[in-house]
């Protein structure tokens, strides 16, 4: 099993990716912390998972982050890894971007990611470790519909890339996922929100040579190699997962 013995945090645990990770990786051996905002979906999907535990928190409260680690490393001795999905989808262009929408993207996004990355690396100094961000393709290209999104998603990039430089002294290896358009309960939403649903829908699917949607298991698979040994010698690269969204 190729995460045989590692402790795995996964934030955001109860959405498309993460929720397929959590059942992943638990078949790969690990044992399991899973943390999200919401407690029934959380807990029901812990229950199903033998040995694992659910722990909400806010991911935007150092506190709340903070008492999640330190359970973590209660209820399972060591922390070995990190699989931070928690984020949402809300789109805004740039003339229509409130402070307000601009201020919750960014607070989710990069504080969120912050004060995660931290409680993980500070966990993991002595023993080393393996954290896996999550971004998007849209960290990487630019996109119209979703500039604070965007921009969000490409601090992360930068976040993490920076942070395996910071880390790679402890043996802690950071990397970042940045899947395209996955097929999630998060993206039917965006797209539902949308003026034009069908032709939004039309206009995505274009963009991908392979004609479709990810799957939230073909994401989780990409993270699973980042938190593995197999991957033990990548750190500070971004796996783009996107049907080839990226590639022209």
């Amino acid at each position: 099993m190729r995460l045989d013995g590692k402790c795995i945090v996964i934030t955001g645990a109860t959405g498309g990716i993460g929720k397929a990770a959590a059942g992943l990786f638990h078949k790969e051996g690990a044992t399991l912390v899973l943390s999200d905002l919401d407690v029934e979906k959380g807990e029901e999907l812990a229950s199903r998972l033998p040995g694992t535990h659910f722990i909400p928190a806010d991911i935007c409260d150092s506190n709340q982050v903070n008492q999640l680690f330190e359970a973590a490393l209660g209820f399972m001795g060591k922390i070995d890894g990190l699989f931070h999905a928690a984020g949402i989808v809300s789109s805004s262009d740039l003339l229509s971007c409130t402070e307000q929408h601009f201020d919750k993207i960014m607070n989710v996004h990069l504080k969120g990611t912050f004060l995660c990355l931290q409680q993980a690396a500070l966990n993991m100094r002595e023993r080393g470790g393996s954290i896996v961000l999550t971004a998007s393709q849209r960290g990487i290209l630019g996109a119209t519909g979703s500039i604070a999104y965007n921009a969000a998603k490409g601090g992360i990039v930068i976040m993490g890339k920076s942070a395996a430089m910071e880390l790679g002294k402890y043996n802690i290896r950071v990397n970042v996922l940045c899947p395209g358009a996955t097929e999630t309960p998060m993206l039917r939403q965006d797209i539902a929100n949308s003026q034009d649903p069908e032709g939004l829908e039309r206009r995505m699917l274009s963009e991908y040579p392979l004609g479709r949607f990810g799957t939230s298991e073909e994401s989780a698979y990409g993270a699973l190699y980042l938190l593995s040994d197999e991957a033990a010698f990548t750190t500070g690269t971004t796996l783009v997962v996107d049907g080839g969204n990226t590639a022209g």
